[in-house]
């Protein structure tokens, strides 16, 4: 139903922010269904994301809806995608660098890489 009602707000000219607020529920549902589309919601959040970035009013919402997209990836058992995405939202956003939720991330996308619970545990 949010899916139906983005894309109708999506239709009509300066209604972005019902459109992404739509759009960011279909990710909120969608974690509780029995199989869920990760690299969907991934996409969601990064398009609302990028879309936030036009803006310097919301801009600095951008930073969590990249925080959620990266441990979408990790969800999806993804260390490799996850860190790739980092990059590009480190790209999108250089103020997502050295932010809490950005340090929290990369601990966790170094040891799943590394297959190192150890060393998520002692920095954290």
């Amino acid at each position: 139903i949010y899916q139906d009602a983005a894309d109708s707000f999506s239709l009509e000219p300066n209604n972005t922010s019902n459109t992404n607020a739509c759009l960011l529920k279909v990710v909120d549902i969608g974690l509780f269904v029995a199989a869920p589309d990760f690299g969907a919601m991934i996409k969601i959040l990064e398009t609302v994301a990028d879309k936030y970035m036009q803006s310097k009013l919301t801009a600095p919402s951008a930073k969590e809806l990249y925080f959620k997209a990266i441990l979408l990836y990790l969800a999806n058992d993804d260390a490799i995608g996850a860190d790739q995405a980092m990059k590009r939202y480190l790209n999108n956003d250089p103020t997502f660098l050295q932010t809490r939720q950005q340090k929290f991330a990369q601990a966790i996308i170094t040891s799943v890489k590394e297959q190192n619970l150890e060393l998520f545990s002692n920095e954290w």
